[in-house]
């Protein structure tokens, strides 16, 4: 047993340190996303809004993603009450159950130095702390593919159309949390199953289309289920456009991304003003009134702030495209430390398939497995003009940490005995790893010239260090050192707090508290509002859930009519319909913001708003930010 113990110590002391970084101090991360928070919350009121992933309880909007991914936030909330640890702690678990699966599968095909290296790179990969650390669902599906991936190299390795299957399962299970982003890993998959398996290719064919086929009924059972639905008995598809959760799969959260222009009805932006970066934690269930916190925050004096990158892509935060990208100020310091050299392994596996010499082994297997994820995710971060923040950047983590792994591997293998290879790869890294922090030199102005002198007594060492093969305890030095800055960025989240809109890591974190916004005190709005409701099912109508919608459910615990859906921009209801739920008693009062950019004329939501105000009585009860109507048909 105790050899045992100290044989999977190593990996033991990964995952505790994952275990730190993930969870320590998630309590005070508050409800994170409050459009996410708001639709648990109400899921867990109702069955209907439960199944149809609506934001509010009685099933009027639904949120603008598959539902897998909240269930799981759901069911938390059930064991642990309604709070914000319960809502955040199951991406925080996912995101450490995949830092011991990578090391499963990198250690089981390229021994255990090689695991360790590959989870130490996952666990302190930024942006996976920061989305791990928040409920956007990133960390859910990640792990999902990890499963898929694990899966897929044992289909390719024993040609077993079992686990190709499985694969595709756990695929299909990763669209049900975050649609077509489960997809970005499909062309490694079956590339890497049909280059490799030992089957005939007439075989191999049919292995791949039913595996195909099992993946595209998991993945659209419940968006078929939702669209086969007739449209008055169920939730309008939240940034569809056409109510049509398929619309919403191709247009807004498929098109979108890709090209920047959606058939949807949405701004999916998933940012305000008024919400980025809050923090909240309400009671138990119903939540009732929630809190600021007021946290304490270091002096901003070396806290500088990234410039916004006017270009395309990467709603807005990524800049210009080009092979190049994803070293700019805004993306490096999230994903990219061990960009470079994961791009070397892969030119490498690349040279060696071209040439003919990439055997059939499990090592090339998972090596060429790897080397799609990472080009295929690369080629797409770097060149996409669609809309996508720098968050999903997390899911190139697990491709660039097996990768870093594997090359480690190749290395103690094929260069032992060459000194200036492995100090040519160790200093090239360890050149773009100062690059990437001088973009921030403003910020621990220390880390860059201690790193360089970590850097360069490292080389030092790996010099005078190898006199006929290089060992695993001179690897672990460069490694060691190589690992210090991603590692100090991803702790930022945990010292500075959590963007709770766009998860992110690094010095934009330090002066958040000042930038933005704390919640609205809506006490007295709520008591008003219990006290006059009478028997309308709304408590009252919001313009949307970013403005007003997912702040009044939480601290109301009651359903809040979300008329133009995430960010004002759907069209659920016409101003005719509207009224008529006026006539009958559903909804008798209106709340319009001081936020004039969200009434849009231009949809039926922003009609029904400016119809409100200039039709209906204001209260005059005096509510900051906002005014409330009592709603009448004249």
């Amino acid at each position: 047993m105790k050899f045992k113990l100290k044989k999977n110590l190593p990996i033991l002391l990964t995952v505790l340190l994952a275990c730190v970084i993930y969870i320590w101090k998630l309590w005070d991360e508050g409800l994170a996303n409050l459009y996410y928070s708001a639709g648990v919350y109400s899921m867990g009121q109702s069955f209907h809004a439960f199944f149809y992933n609506s934001i509010d309880s009685v099933g009027f909007i639904s949120i603008d993603k598959p539902p897998l991914g909240l269930w799981i936030q759901v069911l938390f909330t059930k064991i642990f009450g309604f709070n914000g640890m319960a809502i955040v702690l199951p991406e925080a678990l996912a995101s450490v159950f995949s830092v011991y699966l990578i090391y499963k599968i990198i250690n089981k095909r390229f021994g255990q130095t090689a695991g360790i290296i590959s989870a130490l790179v996952l666990a302190l990969t930024p942006i996976l702390v920061a989305v791990s650390r928040n409920n956007t669902i990133d960390g859910i599906l990640i792990f999902m593919l990890i499963l898929a991936s694990d899966q897929t190299i044992k289909a390719s390795e024993k040609s077993s159309i079992k686990h190709l299957i499985i694969a595709s399962l756990f695929i299909g299970l990763g669209f049900n949390v975050k649609m077509l982003q489960a997809y970005m890993i499909v062309p490694a998959v079956y590339s890497t199953y049909f280059l490799f398996s030992k089957e005939k290719i007439l075989k191999r064919m049919i292995s791949s289309a039913i595996s195909i086929v099992i993946l595209v009924i998991v993945s659209f059972s419940w968006i078929m289920a939702v669209d086969f639905t007739p449209a008055q008995n169920r939730p309008y598809v939240g940034s569809s456009g056409t109510n049509s959760e398929i619309n919403l799969t191709l247009g807004n959260n498929g098109m979108g991304r890709l090209i920047g222009r959606a058939s949807g009805g949405g701004n999916n932006s998933h940012m305000t003003s008024q919400q980025n970066g809050r923090k909240n934690e309400p009671g138990n269930n119903p939540p009732g009134k929630t809190k600021a916190e007021d946290k304490n925050r270091p002096p901003s004096g070396n806290s500088p702030q990234p410039k916004p990158m006017n270009g395309q892509g990467l709603g807005g935060e990524g800049g210009p495209t080009s092979i190049f990208r994803l070293y700019n100020n805004n993306i490096a310091g999230q994903i990219s430390w061990f960009l470079f050299p994961a791009l070397m392994v892969s030119l490498l596996c690349l040279y060696q398939l071209f040439r003919k010499k990439l055997e059939p082994s499990s090592k090339n297997i998972s090596l060429f497995y790897f080397t799609m994820c990472f080009i295929s995710m690369f080629i797409y971060f770097s060149f996409s003009i669609g809309m996508v923040h720098r968050y999903y950047l997390a899911m190139l983590s697990s491709a660039i940490a097996g990768l870093i792994g594997i090359g480690v591997s190749l290395l103690l293998e094929k260069y032992s005995e060459n000194k200036s290879v492995i100090i040519a790869i160790f200093g090239a890294s360890a050149a773009t790893q100062l690059y990437i922090q001088s973009l921030y030199k403003d910020w621990l102005n220390w880390l860059l010239p201690l790193c360089a002198v970590v850097f360069a007594v490292s080389i030092t060492l790996i010099f005078f260090g190898i006199k006929k093969r290089v060992k695993k305890e001179i690897i672990s030095i460069p490694i060691a050192a190589l690992l210090i800055l991603p590692g100090i960025w991803s702790f930022t989240p945990i010292i500075y707090g959590n963007n709770a809109q766009l998860p992110i890591a690094g010095p934009e974190l330090v002066n958040q508290g000042d930038l933005f916004d704390r919640h609205p005190e809506l006490s007295n709005l709520i008591i008003f509002l219990k006290d006059n409701r009478g028997n309308a099912t709304y408590i009252a109508s919001v313009p949307s859930a970013m403005d007003m919608g997912a702040e009044l459910i939480l601290q109301s615990g009651e359903p809040v009519m979300v008329l133009g859906g995430f960010n004002g921009g759907d069209n659920p209801l016409t101003l005719e319909e509207y009224k008529n739920m006026i006539r009958i008693g559903k909804i008798k009062y209106a709340i319009i913001t001081k936020n004039k950019a969200s009434i849009n004329t231009d949809n039926s939501s922003g009609n029904i708003n400016d119809w409100i105000i200039k039709n209906c009585t204001p209260i005059k009860e005096q509510f900051n930010g906002f005014t409330l109507y009592k709603l009448s048909i004249n």
